[in-house]
């Protein structure tokens, strides 16, 4: 079907069609005939309510549907024949005519993606070796995590780097606050786990001494009941505890399930080039998605722009400037087509398996149960598209990496 008027700015489409009376009464009529011999109505038996009374009780219903299913095809048509992708649902509007309905429909189209010459984008991939020191701070960061808190039995005060057992509870204009106590609270001296304040005038308290310590919050403290107010503490220590470092040795790396010291450091060695190499190239799929920006200029569909921005404005700060949304939303929506275009052409798959995988990796520390979260997941299916969409640009991105020139380099001072 042709349009009657048919107004094209740039990726903006407007169209009209006709919906003649007779083109529609003859599948409304249908309809009808196919529902009388199903409804059910209260003095009839089914399928023997006269037409009449059917058409009078569902014409107005049927006719919806005939018209929306008909809109559908048009538009349909419409976008095959002219050889165009919409890039969002039409905003369609209905109007009553002499000879029926008119349909006008407004919709933006997907641009046209130029090809890039990948092999002229030329980017620099930082490496370098682990350094002695850098192994050596892990080492330590393990050894810290298999520390152990030794009792001290002599009877001394407190000092920095010692770890008090104490009970404690806050006072606020002389009433306990919520969230202001502890019993047996291991608290480690020049930590800065406590408001400042806290943990110094603790330093010189000996064991079984009970003190009121007065502080007042910071003002920038989440809790706004608390922030800037003057408290009081009321702090009992119970034992002092010193940290007691295991001895990098065989030993230690046997207790890790490794060989020997040496395989300890080979295999720290090992995961830290490792976590080098995924920095290096997070940087290089940064700079990569930067130069497609470059690279590609074309109009973009306002309506996804639009759609963009709503997003960005939940989840920016308030005070953000509308030009700095529309410009981050613009190469969003840029990013968002060149690589489900490129995706397309290199014929990027992503399975349900990889999806799944991605959430549970995600839900792993962050959820109870990692599989009582793919369960609530797997009942509306439309949860893992996030997961799907990071996973499809990430093997888009790689596709595109081996397809580009990278020089390898030295990182940059700093």
């Amino acid at each position: 079907m042709k349009p009657t008027m048919e107004k094209i700015k740039k990726l903006n489409y407007t169209v009209s069609f006709l919906l003649t009376h007779e083109m529609l009464d003859e599948n409304i009529s249908s309809k009808i005939s196919d529902l009388q011999g199903r409804v059910k109505m209260k003095g009839f038996r089914k399928g023997k309510v006269p037409l009449d009374i059917v058409r009078e009780q569902y014409e107005g219903s049927v006719r919806g549907e005939v018209i929306q299913k008909e809109a559908e095809k048009i538009l349909a048509d419409y976008y095959k024949t002219k050889d165009i992708r919409p890039a969002s649902a039409p905003k369609v509007d209905l109007k009553d005519d002499k000879k029926g309905f008119v349909l006008t429909a407004g919709f933006d189209i997907l641009p046209e993606i130029k090809e890039v010459k990948f092999d002229k984008i030329v980017l620099e991939k930082e490496v370098s070796e682990v350094s002695d020191k850098e192994l050596d701070d892990s080492l330590n960061n393990i050894a810290e995590s298999r520390r152990e808190m030794i009792q001290i039995k002599e009877k001394r005060p407190l000092k920095k780097g010692d770890v008090a057992v104490i009970d404690f509870e806050g006072f606020l204009e002389g009433k306990p606050f919520e969230g202001g106590k502890a019993d047996s609270h291991y608290l480690e001296l020049g930590s800065n786990q406590f408001i400042p304040g806290f943990e110094e005038a603790l330093v010189g308290k000996e064991i079984g001494g009970e003190y009121d310590i007065p502080l007042t919050f910071p003002k920038e403290y989440g809790a706004k009941h608390l922030s800037g107010k003057k408290v009081v503490f009321k702090v009992k220590v119970h034992e002092i505890r010193e940290k007691k470092l295991p001895k990098m040795d065989d030993a230690f790396a046997k207790s890790l399930k490794l060989k020997d010291l040496e395989d300890l450091k080979k295999t720290v060695r090992e995961q830290l080039s490792k976590q080098k190499d995924q920095v290096a190239t997070q940087k290089l799929k940064d700079d990569l998605l930067d130069a497609l920006t470059d690279k590609v200029k074309m109009d973009l569909p306002q309506s996804l722009v639009d759609q963009e921005i709503e997003v960005l404005k939940k989840t920016s700060e308030k005070d953000a400037k509308e030009k700095d949304l529309v410009k981050q939303a613009e190469q969003r929506v840029t990013l968002g087509l060149v690589l489900g275009d490129f995706g397309k052409k290199f014929d990027v798959k992503v399975s349900r398996d990889e999806v799944k995988g991605a959430l549970m990796q995600y839900a792993m520390g962050r959820h109870p149960n990692p599989q009582e979260l793919l369960k609530e997941f797997d009942k509306n299916p439309n949860n893992y598209s996030q997961f799907y969409a990071m996973i499809f640009e990430d093997k888009v991105l790689d596709a595109i990496l081996k397809k580009v020139t990278i020089k390898e380099v030295k990182p940059k001072k700093k």
